[in-house]
């Protein structure tokens, strides 16, 4: 299994470790590839967003994973229309 972990402020303004499961060997099978993928890419815009100056380009995939996370409506059929 594939474990990313990083840090972020709370509402205090202290880090926070946080890790998120990205996948398993079988799905990943190089810390290159688990890195690249769109939930870990998602997670990056999103805390790259938070510090001006830290953001690189994000691919299209990353897009997409942080609006699915973050943005996607809760009723299926708003969902499944989107």
């Amino acid at each position: 299994m594939w474990e990313f972990r990083y840090y972020e402020p709370d509402a205090r303004g202290e880090r926070q470790r946080r890790a998120v499961m990205v996948g398993t060997r079988e799905d990943y099978p190089t810390e290159s590839a688990a890195r690249k993928s769109p939930e870990v890419q998602a997670i990056l815009l999103r805390l790259n967003a938070e510090q001006p100056g830290a953001a690189g380009v994000a691919d299209f995939g990353a897009v997409i994973a942080r609006y699915e996370q973050e943005e996607m409506p809760e009723r299926y059929s708003t969902k499944s229309s989107y």
